[in-house]
């Protein structure tokens, strides 16, 4: 099982050539050998990054796609998986750098506990490639996965490596804007089973230019939309949240609100304005948002308890292997 074919898949855009060279290096360095790497070009106008990655692509280290215009993340992903041989996918972002165990041990990680979709830990870094923040931590269990995903994403999409069959059974990616990695776990927990191993397999670069940032507001209201009609995930497409987002602009407003006096409370609280507590308190009786958003991080809490504890067991079991 530890010698089938792994196609890493990754689009480009305007990351900084240096970036995606990094990236590409960081998956031909992996312990795990039998990779071939998928590039979606999807900013063909840019002339230092089409000859970059035609270089690459002569060299026979890389399996190029290129794009006639640019058409975003969600369809050239869809593309590159027209080209993925492999029987596992693995997602790689152009910015970002993995360990060089990565694949070997989300794949050993796979099979020992029979999943079909896994994700690591990561390391936040800032754009110098210096760590910035704590690791990040995820479920490592198929349960805890799912019910993380009812207040998150329990899985970083860098990170994740899918067995091909869940591609082609969900139809791949469907497009919406700023949250395809999560409508794509939603629907993939009804059947599929999930779970996070337990390493840090990812260096995730943190860009405050780059796609979640930029449209973090967009994200969070799409992402609430997919949560409530999780129980009918198969009918909703990106056409329906559009529309439902018009007639309830209040929501969006609301969120955005919520959002602003948030940062407002941990500026507070880093400035040891223990006034916070008061501004908070206000803010969970005035907005249902505000007391949503509440449940779901005491969600996040317990699961990850559970999940620390499940992580000190597993842990030793699997990696022996």
């Amino acid at each position: 099982m530890m010698d089938m074919l792994v196609s890493v898949l990754m689009s480009t855009y305007n990351e900084p050539i240096g970036f995606i060279s990094t990236a590409i290096n960081s998956i031909e360095e992996q312990t795990y050998k039998n990779i071939e790497i998928v590039v979606v070009n999807d900013n063909p106008l840019r002339k230092d990054l089409t000859d970059f990655l035609e270089g690459l692509n002569e060299k026979g280290k890389i399996v190029l796609i290129k794009n006639k215009k640019n058409i975003g993340l969600t369809k050239s992903l869809n593309r590159g998986l027209q080209y993925c041989n492999g029987s596992i996918i693995a997602r790689m972002d152009a910015d970002d750098i993995s360990d060089k165990n990565r694949i070997e041990s989300e794949l050993r990680y796979m099979f020992y506990n029979d999943l079909d979709i896994v994700g690591t830990y990561i390391q936040p870094i800032d754009m110098m490639g210096n760590p910035c923040g704590c690791i990040k931590k995820y479920p490592v269990w198929n349960t805890g996965c799912k019910n993380y995903l009812k207040a998150r994403s329990s899985l970083i999409h860098p990170t994740w490596i899918v067995r091909k069959e869940v591609f082609n059974e969900l139809g791949g990616y469907r497009d919406f804007n700023c949250a395809e990695d999560y409508d794509f776990l939603l629907r993939a927990s009804k059947k599929f089973r999930m779970a996070c191993c337990p390493v840090v397999g990812l260096k995730y670069r943190i860009n405050n230019s780059g796609i979640s940032q930029s449209n973090k507001l967009k994200q969070k209201v799409v992402s609430r939309y997919l949560r409530e009609n999780i129980n009918s995930m198969s009918n909703v497409n990106p056409e329906d949240i559009s529309i439902d987002l018009k007639l309830k602009s209040h929501k969006t407003a609301e969120i955005a609100k919520y959002f602003s006096q948030i940062d407002e409370i941990r500026e507070m609280k880093a400035n040891r304005n223990y006034m916070f507590i008061g501004k908070y308190i206000k803010l969970l009786c005035k907005s249902g948002y505000a007391r949503s958003s509440f449940g779901e991080i005491f969600r996040i809490k317990l699961v990850m308890m559970i999940s620390s504890l499940i992580e000190k067991r597993r842990k030793k079991r699997w990696q022996f292997i």
